[in-house]
């Protein structure tokens, strides 16, 4: 706005000095245009200002790597046309605790506009998108309005869920029970539930029903088939990271298997093994983004136990770690 108050100084003293050494008509009335310009503009630009709206409209939720699904839309009440708006915006992730801030200039040449969101989301969490300050400039840009709408928008952003979960095995844990026949025997001792038989896994079989260690031998899922349904919830344990980055690994993980076990019909129960959020059932995919909800709105924390993962489970389930999605027995399942 410096330059053009600069310019427009410039050409009002070339046109007085066109008046001064070249008087007439023609250069009186030259002079007389460039000085009642500035006027003009501001009357035409307080009338444009009329009825300005703003307003942001967002996806509620979208996939890390993505640019912003949502719209900025401006409206006014007249037809005169603004020079340009100014837009600041400002986006916080509460999960990274980062704010970024981007800066737009729009042309307002239409009564009603609409243009995308500028920013590019690199990493999950909630994050809230704030307008700063909204700057509007008259047709010469010498003058500048300035509004700050009270406006406040969330995005979840979640995490792009893996193509494929690989599970690996806590060997150690497994190895220490003697045989598949100890490890039923040991789990099934009060005799409430007898041992049916054993058949490959299918979709809908609980989690829970699963033989791990014989599943390793066999090289693929082997499920129990009892008297009477053992546990209708698989418990999902997650660690804790000691980094944003290695907590949004391990959230992408998390994430990537619920999903997996929604689709296949099964049931399952989350928990954070350092007990830094409540556990949570989830049983449809409602619950699992009410759950990311948790986790992602506010800032990640740090594990304050150093025990191993896998004595820090409370039972047998699967274990997310930033690098990879494990079964494991947990100290129950031993007992």
């Amino acid at each position: 706005m410096l330059r053009q108050r600069i310019r427009y100084l410039l050409v009002l003293l070339a046109s007085g000095a066109l008046y001064i050494f070249y008087v007439g008509y023609t250069s009186w009335l030259i002079f007389m245009m460039v000085l009642l310009l500035p006027i003009a503009s501001l009357i035409l630009f307080l009338i444009a200002i009329q009825g300005f709206t703003f307003d942001i409209q967002v996806s509620e939720e979208q996939m890390v790597g993505e640019d912003a699904l949502g719209s900025i839309k401006i409206s006014t009440a007249t037809i005169l046309p603004l020079s340009s708006i100014r837009i600041v915006l400002q986006a916080h992730n509460a999960f990274r605790d980062e704010t970024m801030e981007e800066v737009c200039l729009f042309s307002a040449n239409k009564e009603s506009q609409r243009f995308p969101l500028p920013f590019h989301f690199e990493h999950i969490g909630m994050m809230s998108i704030q307008v700063r300050a909204v700057d509007l400039y008259d047709l010469l840009g010498l003058f500048r309005i300035r509004k700050v709408p009270s406006q406040e928008k969330q995005i979840l952003i979640l995490p792009q869920p893996l193509e494929t979960v690989d599970l690996s095995v806590d060997k150690a844990r497994i190895a220490s029970l003697e045989s598949e026949e100890e490890a039923v025997s040991t789990r099934k001792s009060n005799g409430t539930q007898d041992l049916f038989s054993l058949h490959p896994y299918q979709e809908g079989d609980g989690l829970s029903r699963i033989h791990w260690k014989l599943s390793v031998k066999q090289g693929e899922w082997m499920v129990r088939e009892f008297g009477e349904e053992e546990h209708p919830f698989t418990v999902v344990y997650y660690e804790s990271g000691n980094t944003a980055a290695e907590w949004e690994q391990i959230y992408t993980r998390l994430y990537s298997l619920s999903c997996e076990l929604l689709k296949q019909g099964i049931m399952h129960e989350i928990q954070n093994v350092d007990q830094l959020q409540e556990a949570l059932r989830i049983q449809d995919m409602p619950s699992l983004h009410s759950y990311m909800v948790r986790l992602l709105d506010q800032p990640c924390q740090l594990p304050a136990s150093t025990q191993p993962i896998v004595q820090r489970a409370s039972g047998d389930g699967l274990l997310v770690t930033k690098n990879a999605v494990c079964i494991i027995e947990g100290e129950q399942g031993n007992e």
